[in-house]
């Protein structure tokens, strides 16, 4: 015996073909009957001449073909030295300027930004570069705790501006001291990619 979702399901089937085949039946009663052709003999015309087929190209423009020459044969355009373009400039108008860059201090390198786990470009803000100077190297980089080595990995690789207070003759001592702590504390990888985000190197 059937359940009760399964009965229906049947059902509903059995309904659908019933309506679908009474739905046929009408179709095919209404439809007109189909005449059978008359039967006689059949009728057989003379064949038929037909025309040539239409050329699939017609004959070349010469009028075209002469420009086409002329565009081949013209001169390539010239080029404009310096003096002739400035000379061809309007009245009123200068040349584009481009400033000199200033030179990237290399000790603003690093790897890490505020996504990458680092403390922010303004890292220094605040802070001499005298006391840095004198603390940084006190980094106990032979520590073997790993929260403090995670702590200096991260401080030693920001990305931050230089101290305030730096000496424009010192420049670079600051990325020479953080590569040589990472040293210190066996991070090598961090070395090469420190020495890889200096500018110019």
């Amino acid at each position: 015996m059937l359940d009760s979702n399964g009965s229906r399901a049947v059902a509903v089937f059995l309904a659908a073909a019933y309506v679908l085949s009474v739905a046929s039946a009408a179709v095919a009663q209404d439809a007109p009957p189909v005449s059978a052709a008359p039967l006689g003999p059949i009728r057989l015309d003379p064949p038929k001449m037909l025309a040539p087929p239409a050329r699939l190209q017609s004959d070349p423009d010469p009028s075209k073909e002469e420009t086409s020459n002329s565009e081949r044969n013209a001169a390539p355009p010239r080029r404009l030295n310096a003096q002739e373009l400035s000379a061809s400039m309007p009245s009123g108008e200068t040349a584009v300027q481009i400033d000199s860059l200033k030179t990237i201090d290399p000790d603003t390198a690093g790897v890490l930004g505020d996504g990458e786990g680092g403390f922010g470009i303004d890292m220094w803000n605040g802070t001499p570069r005298g006391v840095v100077d004198v603390f940084l190297p006190n980094l106990p980089v032979s520590s073997a705790s790993p929260a403090m080595r995670d702590l200096m990995h991260r401080l030693l690789l920001t990305i931050a501006a230089v101290p305030k207070g730096a000496d424009e003759k010192n420049e670079g001592g600051l990325i020479e001291l953080r590569t040589k702590l990472l040293a210190d504390m066996g991070d090598f990888d961090g070395v090469n990619r420190l020495l890889d985000a200096v500018p110019g190197r």
